[in-house]
């Protein structure tokens, strides 16, 4: 494996390795020394919340946003950005709940509002804030914006704004 990729895994294992809230997907441990590398989380049968929500179409979706918006402030609190919330890393637990995934575009920061210690953004596009894609930077307000694209997303599944350059 390249040196950059076992660095980026190494570096998603540590954030969520401290992270622990009901509404983040549980970290068991990792091994980038193993050949192909690997991390180990909870198994969420119920895949994410996309398809959750197509297999039970009258299933709770405030409950479930909420559930995501707790998991954010959860993260925001500990001054990690996301950097890559959508449907497909939101999953659901076998209780039924949301828990979010997939740190890889994660990083820690000093403060909600220190966009000096923001990431590049290289996320989703059509998730990302404007002043991300123009910037360049990720922070805890883009994080917010693509929780405002996730409502949508799941509110009208795949029918999402176009996004212009």
């Amino acid at each position: 494996m390249p040196l950059d990729y076992d660095q980026d895994l190494k570096r998603e294992a540590d954030i969520w390795y401290g992270l622990r809230h009901d509404n983040i997907v549980p970290f068991y441990g990792a091994s980038i020394t193993a050949n192909p590398p690997f991390m180990v989380s909870r198994y969420m049968r119920n895949g994410h919340i996309l398809t959750y929500l197509r297999t039970y179409p009258k299933e709770n979706r405030v409950r479930l946003i909420y559930e995501v918006s707790l998991g954010m402030r959860y993260l925001h609190d500990e001054r990690v950005v996301h950097g890559d919330l959508k449907g497909v890393n939101v999953l659901v637990d076998d209780s039924g709940h949301a828990c979010i995934s997939d740190f890889g575009l994660s990083t820690v920061i000093k403060s909600a509002t220190n966009k000096d210690q923001s990431k590049p953004a290289v996320g989703t596009l059509r998730f990302m804030a404007p002043e991300a894609i123009k910037t360049g930077n990720l922070t805890t307000a883009t994080d917010v914006y693509a929780f405002g694209m996730l409502i949508y997303e799941a509110r009208i599944i795949f029918v999402m704004p176009h996004v212009h350059s």
